[in-house]
């Protein structure tokens, strides 16, 4: 069985990482390279802003996400996918590309890296863009859906599309296994016990308790660990590196010069242990570019579909960073780190410190650091491999997902992207959506358009359909139903008119201006009689005045400018103050009127508060 099972691995891998399948990926990237005007060298500045940059300038791209949101920051599905991508093969891969292919090798894997710089970004924007949320609110997407949904969708290609779909989700679960985990935790386990003498048993069980604690709170969790530990892990490794080139700068140059000569030189591998001529070294290039950041393996895409970025192309971004960050940072260094160390031969890429090429990077930190090299690298492999296996483990769960489906409350049932890329396809199903289980409100009492659904995603993903539309919709939960609705007579309005209701929209603005007339007439109505009222009540006072000063005889004392206003007003009691005005001959003013009552009412005060005081007086004698 174990025979078979190794046969099968060796014509996979014969295929995958050999002429054909390196060809075939170094012809995408260099197409998409073409295609995209060289996105990645034109327009570095932009991609680097909107991506590391963006981390120290927008505080959205790190932004933790709600708790009911499932999605992820920008800066944690990065950090995710490099913990994927980032492992074993930074450190130990590149020195067997070193040994097996010559100096050289490290030229074509910059090659191969600089153009998986647009097959990653051509991924990720594919990822987002085919995406769906499962029941639980999860963003998926990856290879799967968008050869489901994208190639699927072309004329002829739906069979092929699935059929594809389905094996690359096969493979996927037994990478997930293999180079996801079981290679990973074995590099782990030896370079502790050579370093640490830990037994391989306790490192095993140990790894498998922290990520079965991790891996089962989910993405979010694992997103949470990453956004840590890829940092950390990115920064002690670099900075050990760093040291080593910088103290020996001055063979810099050499290393540099045997990379660019080998990489051409027919005989630049012919020392290597595996080399025999520049297609070894160009193969070994192509093969450790195309490992190392997993660019064109459809991997990285599915935990960069989970990130809370709206724009597929932002997202884009981020994987060629990720290829930028992990070869020709990474990888680079490492291969730095060998070259200028003199453990190899610059010329045919030949071990000279008489160790295998596994150990070859850590005795090029022995040489540098001594007795401490070995446990440096023995913790740089624990932190690369460990994130590597989150990472996978999380590429294998979609995986399974997106063959077996999840567990949850309800069946997932969603709104499929492909089906709605024109406005008259967005138009037919919103109208449809509304014949199904939408009502209106009587415009007479408020204006109200609903959706119902009992199916969460499906309300989800609605809410998001008529928010790009701009219809400002609402969503809640009423009695175990979704409710989507639109509360604004405008945006009632344009979506009745969107859905090709034109008639009930032109009615319902009818209705509305009817509506608006009739509370503006209320208003006035309502205006004017309090004005009425307001007004009573001052002539009321008014005269009532006059009258107490007629009754005291005070009236015929006062200037005659008063007595005629007193006069004028007890002869038009239920006059305002504006028409009264124009009793007088000359007319007055309506300042000046309202002055000379006012004058009244305070004379009337004044003689009231004067009688009483006298009466006080009086009685106390």
């Amino acid at each position: 069985m174990v025979d078979i099972v190794t046969r099968i691995n060796n014509v996979v891998n014969g295929f995958v990482w050999g002429p054909f399948g390196l060809a075939l990926l170094f012809c995408t990237g260099l197409w998409l390279s073409i295609r995209t005007g060289f996105f990645q060298f034109r327009r570095m500045g932009y991609w680097l802003r909107h991506t590391i940059g963006a981390i120290f300038t927008n505080k959205d791209v790190t932004a933790h996400t709600s708790k009911e949101d499932m999605a992820i920051s920008q800066f944690q599905s990065m950090c995710t996918a490099l913990a994927g991508t980032i492992g074993t093969g930074n450190i130990v891969g590149v020195a067997t590309a070193i040994v097996s292919g010559g100096p050289g090798a490290i030229f074509w894997m910059w090659v191969m890296a600089l153009l998986g710089m647009m097959t990653s970004f051509a991924e990720n924007v594919l990822g987002v863009y085919y995406r769906r949320r499962n029941e639980k609110g999860e963003w998926s997407g990856g290879a799967m859906y968008y050869l489901t949904d994208g190639l699927g969708a072309k004329p002829g290609c739906k069979t092929v599309g699935r059929v594809l779909a389905v094996l690359f989700a096969c493979f996927c679960i037994l990478a997930s296994f293999g180079i996801g985990n079981m290679s990973q935790i074995n590099s782990i386990a030896g370079n502790m016990n050579a370093a640490f003498h830990l037994p391989y048993l306790a490192t095993g069980l140990a790894l498998m308790v922290v990520t079965a604690l991790i891996v089962i709170g989910g993405l979010k969790r694992v997103a949470a660990v990453t956004e840590k530990l890829v940092p950390l892990m990115a920064l002690f490794y670099i900075a050990g590196a760093f040291i080593i080139v910088v103290m020996h700068a001055g063979n810099i140059p050499a290393a540099l010069a045997a990379i660019f000569r080998g990489a051409f030189n027919l005989n630049a591998a012919g020392g290597g242990a595996l080399g025999y001529g520049i297609s070894q070294t160009i193969t070994w290039g192509f093969k450790r570019g195309a490992f190392s950041n997993e660019a064109g393996l459809g991997s990285a895409v599915m935990v960069n579909s989970a990130s809370n970025v709206k724009e597929p192309v932002h997202q884009g971004m981020w994987g060629v960073f990720e290829v930028f960050a992990d070869t020709i940072v990474v990888c680079t260094l490492t291969a730095l780190v060998i070259l200028t160390t003199g453990v190899v031969d610059l010329e045919s890429g030949a071990v000279l410190a008489g160790v295998q090429d596994n150990a070859l990077v850590g005795q090029a930190f022995t040489v540098a650091f001594g007795s401490f090299g070995p446990k440096f690298i023995a913790v740089s492999i624990l932190l690369f491999a460990y994130s590597t296996t989150l990472g996978w483990s999380h590429y294998g769960t979609k995986a399974v997902e997106y063959l077996f489906g999840t567990t949850g409350s309800e069946t997932s049932l969603q709104i499929d992207p492909g089906l709605i890329r024109c406005q008259t396809c967005v138009s037919a199903y919103i109208s449809t959506a509304f014949l199904c289980g939408g009502t209106v409100t009587d415009p007479q009492k408020e204006y109200n358009l609903e959706f119902l659904t009992g199916r969460t995603n499906l309300a989800k993903d609605f809410e998001a359909l008529l928010a790009e539309h701009e219809f400002a919709p609402h969503r809640t939960r009423r009695n175990g139903v979704n409710l989507i609705y639109v509360k604004s007579s405008a945006s009632v309005e344009r979506i009745l008119a969107f859905m090709g209701a034109a008639e009930a929209s032109a009615r319902m603005n009818a209705q509305k201006a009817v509506k608006q007339l009739r509370n503006q007439i209320n208003r006035q109505t309502n205006c004017d009689t309090a004005n009425l009222g307001k007004t009573a009540r001052a002539n009321a006072q008014t005269t009532r005045a006059i009258r107490f000063l007629q009754e005291q005889g005070a009236l015929e004392t006062l200037p005659e400018v008063l007595q005629q206003a007193a006069a004028i007003r007890m002869e038009n009691p239920d006059l305002s103050l504006t028409a009264l005005c124009a009793c007088f001959d000359p007319p007055v003013s309506k300042s000046g009127l309202s002055h000379r009552m006012k004058k009244l009412e305070a004379l009337a005060e004044d003689l009231r508060r004067r009688l009483e005081e006298n009466a006080e007086k009086e009685e106390t004698k």
